[in-house]
């Protein structure tokens, strides 16, 4: 309805042009989906290794800590990855606006991730009992564990959408599909042979920690990308809370202290986030437009 009210001329382009002007999309596109299939080729590599080492047990635990982890925050990256990548393209030309833009996300993502990661590590336990049974109980300390990954992760991934933004294809499927891989399946074989799913753990965090400084090196290096001092606080703030946290955890279950220190925990990462987000978004100004708008 409105689109036939518009006033648009026709503009003829050939196939040539249309061929010449496309082209570097479709690369772009066959790029993205290579890195998909090789990070496919990785994830059924390591279950390949568990099964054939271990036992199947074992690749159900791990699949099902894999789910419940990632599935918990999923959403939450997908959303920001279908704001963040048009932004950045739209000023890619502008290393100073890409390097603010980043910044910012990342930040946001930290904020919000905070009391959900706390939550998650001291109620793991009663997650994966209401999502699973109580013989997935082994994968309790993976999926404490696997916080730090989602974190560590932020960064990674907010930066690895600069080459991309590029259009710098050979760039992006090395530092943020290739290496990335090649590592994961390294560390994650060591890690499942010498300590089983704890080891596992510890490969994705060490994993994300390497993915992270090859992707800031080199956009660093390229662009001159670096993180503002208050998206470093954030992080130092984020993987202290939640190495606290699961160092609690693991020392005291169950005690009255656990309980004293995680409910206190808990409410300081919300009262943190809410208080952080609020300074940039005005938390207050956006809800009262939202439910103006709801009642009109």
């Amino acid at each position: 309805y409105y689109f036939k009210k518009l006033n648009l001329q026709r503009v003829k382009i050939n196939s040539k042009q249309t061929f010449q002007r496309g082209i570097e999309m479709a690369k772009l596109g066959l790029v993205m989906v290579g890195g998909q299939i090789f990070g496919a080729i990785v994830i059924n590599s390591i279950n390949i290794f568990i099964s054939s080492s271990g036992s199947v047990s074992d690749l159900g635990l791990y699949n099902a800590g894999i789910s419940i982890t990632t599935g918990y925050v999923g959403m939450i990256f997908t959303a920001m990855s279908v704001e963040l990548l048009p932004r950045l393209s739209s000023v890619s030309y502008d290393n100073k606006q890409i390097s603010s833009m980043v910044n910012q996300q990342s930040e946001i993502l930290l904020i919000v991730l905070l009391p959900l990661l706390v939550i998650m590590i001291y109620l793991a336990p009663l997650m994966i009992k209401i999502l699973l049974t109580d013989e997935f109980s082994n994968i309790t300390l993976f999926i404490r564990i696997m916080a730090l990954t989602l974190i560590i992760r932020v960064p990674a991934f907010t930066i690895g959408y600069i080459p991309i933004a590029k259009g710098e294809k050979r760039i992006f499927f090395i530092y943020n599909s290739f290496l990335p891989g090649i590592f994961a399946m390294i560390f994650s074989m060591l890690g499942y042979y010498y300590f089983n799913l704890t080891g596992l753990a510890f490969a994705s965090v060490l994993t994300s920690f390497i993915h992270f400084l090859l992707l800031f090196y080199k956009c660093y290096h390229l662009y001159g990308f670096k993180f503002s001092n208050k998206h470093t606080y954030h992080l130092f703030v984020t993987l202290s809370t939640l190495l606290m946290a699961i160092i609690v955890v693991e020392l005291l279950p169950s005690s009255v202290f656990f309980i004293a220190f995680g409910a206190t925990l808990i409410f300081l990462s919300i009262y943190h986030s809410y208080y952080n987000l609020n300074k940039l978004i005005d938390i207050k100004h956006t809800v009262k437009s939202l439910v103006s708008r709801i009642r009109i």
